[in-house]
């Protein structure tokens, strides 16, 4: 059973075709075959890497597993592929005792695909051709994985000092130092589930924007000190549109949500005065960031960023 997910595993250059990194999926299958059917995606010599999270709320979970089976289709495990692979081995051991015959069947079907599922890494390092390294991890990197820090040990203070500079400074010295280091030493169980399970940066800086934010000021989302040499795209954290914070570019934009009766309700979203949740996929040599939109008015259409999510990485899109 799955105890121990691996932490990383590297991929050289695609010097033969493109590099794509979609958002968490939650089962919108036909809005991925819809994204690579717009971008003209070759099998042969394309690439596709997914930030986790394949499975549940969406109406096709089955479908984006067998995902896992295609030679072009790199994922790492999200918190929802952890639970799914837990609940069944409690099943196994006998520890469920009352569960629904449809959830039964749902949990049989994943476990088809039990040994794709213990194969996923919890990071990827893809080595690049045009600068240092792209990397994929579900949730966000934080200062107890980069820096010598316990933030039980630390008070509010010192460790927002640490938490600041991951906002503020490129770090990516000691980003690559983080990834090196544990490819060949054993990552702790607590730094993996915070990789899977954190949302610790998302809303700090919600919360230390909420100021100009409220005013309709958005210009903070311009800011981006750090160097791009460094890509960490990173799922979990629903944004409205891809966002930029220090080095970690977040793409989950919602797209099972678009499947729930609710539509756009969420704060996080109306304040930026976002219409829509999406299925978000950037093209990561060029930046390039397309959409598919899953709200029932509007569902299976396409829409891409103007610019560059590198130059203007915090647009909205639908601007």
């Amino acid at each position: 059973m799955y105890l121990n997910p691996q932490f990383i595993k590297t991929l050289p250059p695609n010097v033969d075709g493109r590099d794509f990194v979609i958002g968490d999926l939650h089962g919108c299958y036909d809005e991925v075959e819809q994204l690579l059917s717009f971008v003209n995606f070759n099998t042969t010599f394309d690439r596709l890497f997914s930030t986790g999270d394949l499975i549940d709320r969406g109406p096709k979970s089955i479908e984006c597993l067998s995902l896992l089976r295609k030679p072009w289709f790199y994922a790492i495990l999200g918190n929802h592929e952890e639970l799914a692979l837990n609940k069944i081995k409690s099943l196994r051991l006998g520890q469920i005792k009352n569960i629904s015959p449809i959830e039964l069947d749902y949990l049989a079907r994943i476990e088809d695909f039990l040994h794709e599922l213990t194969e996923l890494p919890l990071a990827y390092e893809i080595e690049h051709i045009l600068f240092d390294k792209a990397y994929i991890v579900h949730a966000e990197i934080l200062p107890e994985h980069l820096f010598d820090v316990n933030p039980e040990q630390l008070n509010t203070q010192e460790y927002d000092k640490y938490f600041d500079s991951l906002q503020k400074y490129d770090l990516s010295q000691s980003i690559n130092k983080f990834f090196q280091d544990y490819k060949e030493n054993e990552l702790n169980y607590n730094l993996k589930q915070k990789l899977l399970w954190s949302r610790k940066i998302v809303t700090s800086f919600y919360k230390k924007n909420q100021a100009d934010i409220s005013k309709g000021n958005f210009s903070f989302l311009r800011k981006a000190p750090n160097s791009n040499m460094i890509k960490i795209f990173s799922g979990h954290n629903v944004v409205p549109f891809p966002i930029k914070i220090g080095q970690q570019y977040y793409i989950d934009t919602g797209a099972a949500l678009g499947y729930s009766p609710k539509e756009i309700s969420s704060p996080t979203f109306t304040q930026f005065g976002h219409k829509f949740f999406a299925l978000s996929m950037v093209e990561i040599s060029t930046g390039a960031c397309y959409g598919c939109i899953t709200n029932s008015a509007y569902r299976g259409q396409i829409v891409k960023l103007e610019e560059s999510i590198y130059d203007r990485y915090s647009k909205p899109l639908n601007s």
